[in-house]
């Protein structure tokens, strides 16, 4: 085999190894609301769209062994009182929010704290 085509094929089982491993996303939590204890991530829109996560659905998170189902919405309304929810900030990032309760305290979270993100487990 020609080194080449060996160069092309390798490349090829790289990004497909790439693409199939892309079951989770990590991020950081940047700060934590003051008012509500919302954490804001660093965690993209885009990143979650990559994952197949898309608003209306639920997803996992985890954050130092705690795992909770959040709902991808646009509104702290999109949820019951107390049940987590997660949108877009203006600048792409996610927040994810308790309505009416505080998520920060909730985890026991502070800012810096690394988060998982992955489809509904």
């Amino acid at each position: 085999m020609n080194i080449k085509l060996r160069t092309g094929l390798l490349i090829l089982v790289f990004l497909f190894s790439l693409h199939a491993s892309a079951e989770s996303v990590t991020g950081t939590i940047n700060s934590i609301t003051e008012d509500y204890g919302n954490l804001n991530t660093s965690v993209t829109a885009s990143q979650l769209d990559e994952l197949g996560i898309l608003q209306g659905a639920n997803y996992t998170l985890k954050h130092k062994g705690t795992k909770v189902s959040v709902y991808y919405g646009s509104t702290y309304s999109d949820v019951s009182n107390g049940e987590w929810v997660s949108f877009v900030l203006d600048d792409g990032t996610i927040r994810v929010a308790r309505n009416f309760e505080n998520a920060g305290a909730t985890l026991a979270a502070v800012v810096g704290d690394e988060i998982t993100i992955s489809n509904l487990e």
